[in-house]
């Protein structure tokens, strides 16, 4: 995070008094923003569930699919085509029927 600030502002990002000081602001503004989410929102468990299941399903499923079919749309069968579009919309259908699930809190109690 240091270095984009750093980089963004055309900084000089040697150790130096102004840098050491403005990489401890930066780290005490995030530590404080993570705090403030923890605080703002009720249940830690239920949103890691919906980012989880957005997150895994997303990264997992539909985006090889997607960027494959992107990559080699013209090299591929029709069979492949129609194969990773039902891929891709599957994953989506997961991913969301998951957040919703998680966000139910459906899925806390089962285990």
């Amino acid at each position: 995070m240091e270095g984009l600030f750093f980089d963004y502002f055309k900084m000089p990002n040697e150790g130096g008094y102004l840098t050491t000081l403005i990489s401890i602001v930066l780290r005490t503004f995030l530590a404080c923003c993570a705090l403030a989410t923890v605080f703002a929102i009720p249940s830690f468990s239920v949103m890691m569930g919906i980012m989880g299941s957005i997150c895994s399903f997303t990264m997992a499923v539909t985006f090889p699919c997607a960027c494959y079919l992107k990559l080699k749309w013209r090299h591929i069968t029709p069979v492949k085509k129609a194969l990773n579009i039902i891929l891709v919309f599957i994953g989506l259908f997961a991913s969301i029927s998951g957040a919703i699930t998680a966000a139910m809190g459906g899925a806390v109690g089962a285990i």
